[in-house]
């Protein structure tokens, strides 16, 4: 019975969406552990998962990489959207993409469950049933050309995590009541409709800066939402993409 589940890959679809649904649940048990030993356990049950995804998939398990090695880290930014804080989430978006890391153990443990099941087939078991041969890498023009798009999904994540999600917003933050923020409109009308800044400050001219956004560091690139209040009024309005 295993062997047959096991050489029984099933549709084209299947590795996506089983690496999908491994992603997800490995994500929702990142999110609730606080302590290093349990993350450590984690960290195994992560690598046997790609091992038995490379082992089913083998030659498909190439399917498996992106939604493997990224889910964990999308769980992440939907936990502290929806409020999950430390000690089992970061307090800030950009704190979550250590989580896009998980790619190395899932590059490996797909990698080695490949290989095993390759050797197993080079012995004749667990074969597929048509009698196709087990191969490690993409095989056809459109697999080459999915997998190069899937790497290319992962750059331009990892940019996102690395440079564009730098920008800390104050709690409540919202674009769209930022815009409707004008020159002239007093301090309390801008506290009422945007809350409070993440901090206050004052340039040595005496104007008055909130802060709706800053960096994550000191050397960071993000999306600057400041206004300048004179005499309580808002005086200027900064809304552009400050590149360090």
């Amino acid at each position: 019975m295993l062997r047959d589940n096991l050489a029984n890959l099933g549709p084209p679809r299947f590795p996506f969406l089983e690496a999908s649904l491994a992603g997800l649940l490995l994500g929702l048990a990142d999110i609730h552990i606080a302590s290093e030993g349990a993350w450590a356990t984690w960290l195994y049950a992560a690598f046997a998962t790609g091992v038995a995804l490379g082992f089913r998939h083998a030659g498909r398990a190439w399917r498996c990489w992106l939604p493997l090695g990224i889910s964990p880290y999308l769980v992440q930014l939907g936990a502290i959207a929806y409020g999950y804080g430390p000690p089992y989430v970061g307090e800030y978006s950009y704190e979550a993409r250590g989580a896009l890391f998980m790619v190395v153990p899932a590059t490996i443990s797909l990698g080695l469950g490949s290989l095993i099941r390759a050797g197993y087939a080079s012995y004749g078991r667990y074969p597929r049933p048509n009698g196709e041969p087990i191969a490690i890498i993409p095989q056809t023009r459109r697999e080459l050309a999915a997998s190069v798009a899937g790497v290319a999904t992962y750059v331009l994540v990892m940019y996102w995590a690395l440079y564009a999600s730098q920008t800390v917003y104050a709690v409540g933050y919202d674009e769209a009541r930022f815009r409707q923020i004008v020159i002239g409109m007093s301090a309390d009308d801008v506290e009422e409709l945007m809350g409070p800044p993440l901090r206050k400050g004052r340039w040595s001219s005496g104007t008055e800066v909130w802060f709706y956004t800053l960096g994550c560091s000191e050397t960071s690139s993000y999306w600057r939402r400041w206004v300048h209040l004179e005499a309580g009024r808002v005086d200027a309005i900064e809304g552009d993409y400050w590149n360090d």
